[in-house]
């Protein structure tokens, strides 16, 4: 066969190679980007239904809700605060007992001591997270089902993936004016019934005050996920309840850290954005116990507000209450007790406010706090800080009141006084 001919076959072959490639790299493309459009659509109607499914809860809750009312009813409010008073747990219910002997704090150095020990237990000695970042960032977010306020700029959702699968949401509204002012509300076990009963509100007060906000739900609640995991001599095991965290714990992990670091982890990425000169943080019922061991931790809060959150395990005890498996496990709590918690969120001249719903439907009821109150407020006052403990008997719920959104609001605003306000 003659050369040129040879030649000729041979640019053929190539260059029909190269169609076949070029062919075969475009047809590829082209599948990717279908993938991609069917996976944004698919996405958006997960995000749909979800949003669907929240509004069906929110509105089962909602009759649910309206049937206790409906049989509260029947009885005056001052008629069923009566009841309440007559079998509400008190001081007197607490056996006498001297508090100084389970309080193990007497100056700076102490505080530091057993927060250097809280630490260790839950990071197992790598120190606290102070670099820690979200896994994935999504700017300008769009979720309609959570918070509508004319002063946000934009939603942005973190998201961290933690051990076991277990992940956890952060949602951060940029202000339009903000005001160097970062505000964290922990929704703690809230549904989103409750988000739009408690959660809404107080993020919009903090909105309203010119502060970026971070929302951040417990792990395996609120939009959180609930994965499934295979337990060595147990088999699969979905997380449904902060009670299955108890399997998971061993030497090197500690489930208390599914708490903190998605906590840690938004406060680092906000503040690489932005250099606040306020910090605080306030949460509902398990987001009022995030309050108090997050900001016993992390000095950078400077004002934190715990709302219906925890008890001392004695008073707990005393009135049969239990509480999830963050509340009361056993290697956390003989390092630093509830009292000495307290107290630690105060150091460095910084201030803690509690809220005791005196008629909570819930828990944390009562008046046994008067056990503690005076000393855990003199000891902060002795090292510079500030404990305050509010009293709330305008509801008979387990809700953040009117007027302890209020209280938030001026102590923020650094026009708190105990004496005018309550």
């Amino acid at each position: 066969m003659p050369k040129k001919r040879i030649f000729k076959y041979c640019i053929i072959c190539i260059l029909t190679a190269a169609s076949v490639f070029c062919f075969y790299t475009w047809h590829n493309q082209v599948l990717e980007t279908e993938k991609q459009k069917l996976q944004t659509i698919i996405e958006h109607n997960k995000s749909a239904l979800q949003y669907e499914k929240n509004k069906l809860e929110y509105a089962n809750k909602l009759v649910n809700d309206y049937q206790k009312l409906e049989a509260r009813n029947q009885y005056s409010e001052d008629q069923i605060k009566a009841y309440l008073l007559k079998n509400e747990h008190t001081e007197k219910n607490i056996p006498l007992f001297n508090i100084n002997n389970i309080v193990q704090i007497e100056n700076h150095d102490d505080i530091k001591e057993k927060r250097k020990n809280i630490i260790n237990y839950i990071w197992k000695n790598k120190g606290f997270p102070h670099n820690l970042q979200p896994n994935k960032v999504e700017e300008n977010y769009a979720d309609k089902a959570y918070i509508q306020n004319e002063n946000i700029e934009n939603l942005t959702r973190l998201t961290f993936n933690m051990e076991h699968g277990v992940n956890s949401y952060v949602y951060f509204y940029k202000n339009k004016q903000p005001q160097n002012c970062l505000a964290i509300y922990h929704r703690g076990h809230g549904t989103d019934y409750h988000f739009y009963q408690a959660a809404e509100p107080i993020t919009n007060d903090f909105l309203n005050l010119g502060c970026d906000t971070l929302l951040i739900s417990m792990p395996l609640l609120g939009v959180n996920n609930q994965p499934q995991i295979n337990i060595k001599h147990l088999g699969p095991i979905t997380l449904k309840t902060h009670n299955d965290f108890a399997f998971l714990e061993n030497e090197s992990f500690s489930p208390i850290s599914y708490f903190m670091n998605p906590i840690a982890g938004s406060i680092n990425y906000a503040n690489q954005h932005h250099n606040y000169t306020k910090i605080v943080m306030a949460g509902l019922s398990g987001g009022g116990w995030s309050t108090v061991l997050y900001s016993a931790l992390d000095e950078r809060i400077q004002k934190s507000y715990s709302i219906a959150g925890s008890m001392p395990i004695y008073i707990r005890n005393s009135q049969n209450e239990s509480g999830d498996y963050e509340q009361l496990v056993p290697s956390l709590y003989k390092i630093a007790n509830y009292l000495e918690l307290y107290i630690m969120t105060t150091s460095n001249k910084r201030s803690h406010i509690q809220v005791v719903n005196r008629f909570d439907d819930c828990c944390f009821s009562g008046t046994a706090f008067k056990t503690y109150i005076d000393f855990v407020a003199n000891k902060a006052l002795s090292m510079g800080g500030r404990y305050f403990l509010m009293l709330d008997e305008t509801l008979i719920r387990h809700v953040v009141s009117q007027q302890a959104r209020k209280l938030l609001k001026q102590d923020i605003q650094n026009t708190f006084n105990p004496q005018n306000t309550l």
